[in-house]
């Protein structure tokens, strides 16, 4: 599913038919969206997102800092071989989508499904951390992070990330699962840290850019 630009109507119409689901649950969903903030009611004209500030972008990432460093700290001295797959199936499924991204020959339509498939692998990496720490709240709160980030086109922000930030992303992810497996766990945490606060960074300045048009 594409972001939604801030002063876009929602339809539920629309929205289930790119999302592949019934009327029903996708009006579920916006309901809960609306009642978490993210989406907001205007009488007598429809559903629209919720403003968005860089308070709000920025928060979101504090947040995040503040939580999975420390899921990591807890689980990558001995971390499960089942997570470490997992984290090594999200970096897979990144790469070959940064694959064809790279190719400039391919169709609109597989640069869409390629970038929905990364924000899924972003997004099943870092909640794979928060699980295996046996966090559920945590990683609860890092979802309606991610899924909040991306309804409002962040993190593009308005605008597509380069294929250069992407790659970059999917570098701090190979990196942290290599520093893991050499049992360097101070090394993986600091580099989640890093990976964490460039993001923030990153999204923060597509926010300005699409703020000036």
């Amino acid at each position: 599913m594409r972001g939604m630009a801030p002063d876009e109507k929602l339809s539920v119409a629309r929205l289930a038919a790119e999302c592949g689901v019934s009327r029903t649950p996708m009006a579920e969903a916006i309901h809960r969206l609306i009642d978490e903030g993210v989406l907001m009611q205007k009488s007598r004209s429809g559903t629209y997102p919720a403003a968005f500030s860089r308070s709000d972008l920025e928060e979101a990432y504090d947040l995040r800092e503040a939580l999975e460093p420390h899921a990591l700290a807890k689980i990558a001295s001995a971390m499960p071989k089942r997570t470490l797959r997992r984290l090594e199936s999200c970096c897979l499924a990144f790469r070959k989508a940064l694959e064809i991204l790279r190719d400039g020959t391919v169709s609109a339509h597989r640069v869409a499904v390629a970038e929905s498939s990364i924000l899924e692998s972003d997004l099943a990496y870092h909640v794979a951390i928060l699980d295996a720490a046996g966090n559920t709240r945590a990683s609860a709160i890092v979802r309606s992070a991610f899924q909040r980030n991306r309804f409002f086109d962040l993190p593009a922000a308005g605008r597509p990330r380069s294929f250069q930030t992407l790659s970059q992303a999917w570098g701090y992810h190979v990196r942290i699962i290599k520093a893991v497996k050499a049992g360097d766990a101070a090394q993986a945490v600091d580099l989640l840290l890093q990976h964490i606060r460039r993001s923030c960074k990153d999204a923060c300045a597509r926010l300005v850019a699409r703020a000036r048009g």
